[in-house]
């Protein structure tokens, strides 16, 4: 059989917009996907009672589990089932192949990715990609879980996460749309809990049940739209993956403490609407004169859309501030728009959208009011001179976290190739939580903190 296990990171964020389909399988043999062989129910997972969560009630479990696995049978073209079987006194992350789910509280094993790993899945298949068993292990050592948002760095929504590991259960990889359950890295909030046009392709795909009934885009293949209670026509603009960059702007003020040095104190804007978005703020200057002293502010923003940004900084004192705008993906982590010259307004334009980290902070100068603003295309922000020749864009080396190891996300274990029948793996590691300190941008914070003014 072949194991592996793929870290999910905590702060998974697309910024550029995906393709239309872009799920993975564990496998495909011979065109053919991996999958569940066809039943009723296709696959019973069963409770571990020796190992038990140490923060929820075993309802507040089995709760999470079963939605979890609901959301990949909801489409009307998916076929898959899973039920709850009885509770069994079992590892779930032994051999005994019974379909367990569980959790570590007393130890992590580095064999399961480390102590930045949230939960991994170990499914077996056969050499015609039909699995012969899956389970499932969560992290209970590293995180705390919880039902609903994170407020701290070390906390994650139990369904959330199932949801994305009730995939790879399922038979599915990774992907790389936007807003997908089974992106590479897990956003921190509660996000993954809803799959998105690209997962309900992709399971219709794997578990065939030939209808075409729906209840909003999302439950479509991607571009198809829910119509009349019928996948079929033109989007209708319903579902996750549907908004787009237009409507009224939103506007926020910066609640402090705001400077990473507590668990629960990073603003979180959450523009439903995807319009505008102007942030006001209050940022003090140690005015060293070579590093980033005094005030740092840190923004966590969620949009229901993609397309290209104009982020731009203004303040109103005599004061040198820069802006960083990341995404934490653990597959493709960069710097997505940046700007350090030494007077304002400032701007970078980028492919943006679902979510982004922002840092303001000051280099040099008096203590000052800021307005931070993310304007979709077409821009209507009022700038001096030409953003594209802006030299602030550029990315700067020193503070790229796609090139400085320190940054980077843990990598995924490779794919343990054994013969037939074969087993693979997947799991979830963490960068990031949602309103707190993040693991991923808090190296990201260190450095750039460490950052001395380029030329």
């Amino acid at each position: 059989m072949r194991r592996s296990a793929l870290p999910l990171a905590l702060a998974a964020v697309l910024l550029a917009p995906s393709s239309a389909s872009a799920y993975n399988f564990i496998r495909t043999c011979g065109g053919v996907p991996s999958h569940w062989t066809p039943g009723n129910p296709e696959t019973v997972w069963q409770l571990s009672t020796s190992y038990p969560s140490a923060d929820l009630s075993r309802s507040q479990v089995v709760t999470a589990f079963t939605n979890a696995f609901d959301a990949w049978s909801g489409p009307g073209c998916s076929a898959f089932n899973a039920q709850q079987g009885p509770d069994i006194a079992a590892d779930p992350a032994g051999t005994s192949s019974q379909d367990i789910v569980g959790f570590y509280e007393s130890s992590w094993p580095s064999s399961l990715g480390g102590s930045s790993t949230l939960a991994v899945t170990l499914t077996s298949t056969y050499s015609d990609c039909s699995v012969a068993d899956a389970d499932m292990v969560v992290n209970g050592v590293d995180f705390r879980w919880i039902v609903g948002t994170p407020t701290n760095w070390n906390q994650a929504d139990l369904q959330s996460v199932i949801t994305h590991e009730a995939g790879h259960w399922v038979g599915l990889d990774h992907s790389t749309h936007a807003g997908s359950s089974l992106n590479a890295s897990y956003s921190g909030g509660v996000d993954e809990r809803t799959l998105t046009c690209d997962d309900s392709e992709a399971v219709c795909i794997s578990h065939p049940s030939g209808s075409s009934s729906c209840r909003n885009d999302d439950d479509c293949a991607c571009g198809v739209g829910c119509n009349s209670g019928t996948c079929a026509g033109a989007t209708t603009g319903t579902g996750t993956g549907a908004a787009v960059c237009s409507g009224s702007p939103l506007y926020g003020a910066e609640a402090e403490p705001n400077d990473w040095v507590g668990d629960g104190d990073l603003n979180w804007f959450d523009p439903t609407t995807g319009g505008d978005l102007a942030i006001d703020g209050t940022i003090t200057c140690g005015n060293d004169g070579t590093n980033y002293t005094g005030d740092v502010d840190w923004f966590l923003l969620d949009f229901p859309c993609a397309s290209d940004a104009r982020f731009h900084l203004d303040w109103t004192r005599s004061a040198d501030l820069d802006f960083y705008v990341w995404n934490t993906s653990a597959s493709d982590p960069y710097v997505v728009a940046s700007n350090t010259s030494n007077s304002g307004p400032e701007w970078s334009n980028a492919p943006a959208g679902d979510r982004v980290y922002v840092m303001i902070a000051c280099f040099s100068g008096q203590s000052t009011d800021y307005t931070f603003t993310v304007d979709w295309a077409p821009f209507s922000t009022s700038t001096t001179g030409d953003p594209g020749t802006d030299p602030g864009t550029a990315t700067d080396p020193a503070t790229d976290p796609a090139t400085d190891p320190a940054t980077d996300p843990a990598t995924e274990p490779g794919t343990d190739t054994t013969p037939e029948p074969e087993a693979t793996g997947c799991g979830c590691s963490t960068g990031a939580a949602p309103g707190g300190s993040l693991l991923g941008l808090a190296a990201l914070a260190l450095l750039a903190l460490r950052r001395r003014r380029r030329a």
